[in-house]
């Protein structure tokens, strides 16, 4: 196909969130649809080595100015009255399919993300990644392995059923904000 230079957005981000639309993935405010797929490569400074973490994450909103992801979150968390935290991140997403007329695209972008309010996502995230971060954060927080490990998984059932657990407090509102706040981070 061709491309129509004229009809695209000013802003690459507006651009990826009118295709992402189009593609049933978001809704017009550019919030991720329940139970959509729309998955990024993350890449972030590691402070405990000098290589990058790179994880898959998933969007959780797209507007003209700002991309929204959540991750776990390692370490404790900054108090209110501090500044907000920074991560500087490179990102990548592709979508489409290489067949003959349809359309892969790949969409770069680098810079630093800023902690941001978890009830910002609060609509969008799965329950099921809220409880799983939540989950690994108790077992972190515990002390069973160390936050910027990755572990080995020993007890799979106790994993799902823990995860079962958290995921229905917090579709029954019985998770506290606090302890999402301390398991979870949101970055714009």
């Amino acid at each position: 196909g061709t491309l129509d230079i004229s009809r695209l957005a000013s802003s690459p981000l507006e651009e990826l969130r009118r295709r992402s639309e189009a593609r049933g993935i978001c809704d017009d405010a550019g919030r991720r649809l329940k139970g959509a797929p729309w998955g990024m490569q993350l890449a972030h400074a590691n402070e405990a080595h000098p290589w990058p973490v790179v994880r898959t994450v998933g969007f959780q909103r797209v507007t003209a100015d700002v991309l929204t992801f959540l991750l776990r979150r390692r370490g404790a968390p900054r108090p209110a009255e501090a500044s907000a935290s920074m991560l500087a991140v490179a990102i990548v997403y592709v979508e489409g399919r290489y067949r003959p007329a349809e359309v892969c695209e790949q969409w770069r972008c680098e810079g630093d993300a800023v902690e941001v309010d978890v009830g910002d996502v609060a609509e969008t995230a799965p329950p099921a990644s809220f409880a799983q971060m939540i989950v690994a954060a108790g077992a972190s927080s515990a002390g069973e392995f160390s936050p910027e490990m990755r572990l080995e998984m020993t007890d799979p059932s106790g994993f799902v059923t823990a995860v079962s657990c958290g995921k229905a407090r917090l579709q029954s509102g019985q998770a506290r904000p606090e302890e999402l706040g301390r398991s979870v981070v949101v970055y714009a």
